[in-house]
């Protein structure tokens, strides 16, 4: 939110430059400014939600075993792949 900002910030002057700066940067940087002021308008309502969804989405490993959400059971695979890599590692340590 705040490197928004201060990119808005940076920025602003470009636009208010004349001559022939101000010609050729005006058509870039006026896309550039209306996407970090979107980018604060979508983060603005989502960062107090953060810790929700991290609760909703990351569960205590007791809640584990009792059901799985769908992003836990999509992330089972990367979760043995890693473990297997994990051992692979310990392994040519151990050599």
């Amino acid at each position: 939110m705040v490197a928004s900002c201060v990119m808005i910030a940076a920025l602003l002057p470009t636009i208010l430059t004349g001559g022939l700066t101000g010609l050729m940067f005006v058509g870039i940087v006026w896309p550039m400014v209306f996407a970090f002021i979107a980018s604060l308008i979508v983060s603005i309502p989502l960062i107090p939600l953060i810790p929700l969804i991290a609760a909703f989405v990351l569960k205590p490993p007791q809640a584990q075993r009792q059901r799985r959400t769908w992003f836990q059971k999509l992330m089972l695979p990367f979760q043995a792949g890693f473990q297997r890599l994990e051992q692979g590692y310990g392994w040519l340590l151990d050599r």
